[in-house]
């Protein structure tokens, strides 16, 4: 049976994932050990699709496999309906021991890796898309019982609260990072780990811009560009959480820079939350900009002598004079350049002052 005593300092700890962001792996060992489970996941199901999780230590490889495709289909996903008043269900509400003995999922996948008892809950529900928690206890213990849900249904206000907690804070994080970087005025997109636009900031040129924003996509207006668009913003927004820049076109050849940013953060998926920005950059021509050393270090993690010679490239230095400015060699400055490169997704030095060209001076 499970203490609801135990229960309490895992739910402390869930919150604490939720307040920073990260730790979500331990949290949720934590929460599983307290709750009579092995295994305990985070799901974000789309359409009854699980399309990202975040799992505990114990079941997080086998989470994996499933979310890529090598196992069978989770017959829960079909079969299950409950509402956000019913609390958690166990396998007992929806399966008869019979059809339990002839399910694929269960057999052919959970039990083989030693799982074979559910208790599942519903978070929140979001149009087609729901947050649900769910439990997978060893089949050595058995399966859930009435008194194991009615103890489970106490913390589940608790775990609610904490994902709403999740969510303000992404959101607020989100919110700051548009600001920096909507500048002076350049348009920014959020968009989600599926690469789909969650929001648009600032105006793009519906017709004769380079970006057309339909039904939750971004369109480039060369069709040529698509492709290589549509992976930038996917490294970013995905697990790889790589940051990257793209040259697209409008219809009459003018040059932009698209910069995408991924916002860092376990379970950020899972939330319905942006995880990555991208900023949208008329290519200026060659000329100084003025510079936030400061802004710089916090939206790239930038060091500081990176962010010097970042400012002094912004003035039109060369990298000669550079070195000279700095009193380093010019092999020196060339590493900090190469870092700051990787750490902002551009790979040239006309494009890096394109990027900070569209920050606040």
């Amino acid at each position: 049976m499970i203490s609801l005593r135990d229960l309490a300092p895992a739910i402390e700890k869930l919150y604490d994932a939720a307040m920073l962001g990260e730790g979500w792996a331990g949290a949720l060992d934590s929460i599983a050990r307290a709750g009579g489970a092995s295994g305990v996941v985070l799901m974000h199901n789309r359409n009854r699709k699980l399309v990202a999780a975040v799992a505990n230590n114990e079941i997080k490889e086998a989470v994996g496999q499933y979310l890529v495709g090598d196992a069978p289909k989770n017959s829960r996903q079909l079969r299950v309906s409950h509402d956000i008043g019913s609390g958690f269900r166990i396998d007992q509400d929806d399966y008869r021991p019979e059809e339990i003995a002839r399910d694929p999922y269960y057999q052919e996948f959970l039990r083989p890796i030693g799982f074979g008892w559910h208790a599942n809950a519903r978070i929140s529900m979001e149009d087609s898309d729901e947050i649900a928690i769910g439990f997978k206890r060893d089949l050595k213990r058995g399966p859930y019982e009435d008194s194991d849900k009615q103890t489970l249904n106490l913390i589940l206000p608790h775990i609610r609260s904490a994902a709403r907690v999740t969510q303000y804070v992404f959101e607020a994080e989100t919110r700051g990072l548009v600001r920096g970087l909507l500048g002076r005025g350049n348009p920014v997109l959020e968009f989600d780990s599926w690469g789909r636009v969650r929001r648009e900031h600032g105006k793009f040129e519906k017709s004769s811009g380079p970006l057309q924003i339909a039904l939750g996509r971004a369109r480039t207006a060369d069709p040529s560009e698509q492709r290589k668009f549509d992976e930038v913003v996917l490294r970013a927004a995905n697990d790889r959480q790589m940051p990257g820049g793209i040259l697209i076109h409008d219809r009459i050849g003018n040059r932009f820079i698209f910069q995408v940013l991924p916002v860092c953060g376990r379970a950020r998926d899972v939330f319905h939350a942006t995880t990555a920005v991208g900023l949208l950059i008329h290519q200026p021509r060659r000329h100084a900009i003025s510079f936030n050393r400061d802004l710089a270090i916090q939206l790239f993690g930038l060091s500081a002598r990176e962010a010097e010679v970042v400012g002094l490239i912004c003035q039109g230095r060369s990298l000669r004079e550079i070195s000279s400015t700095l009193s380093v060699v010019p092999d020196t400055v060339r590493y900090h350049l190469k870092s700051v490169f990787e750490k902002t997704g551009t790979n040239r030095q006309i494009d890096l002052v394109a990027l900070f060209a569209g920050l606040v001076g």
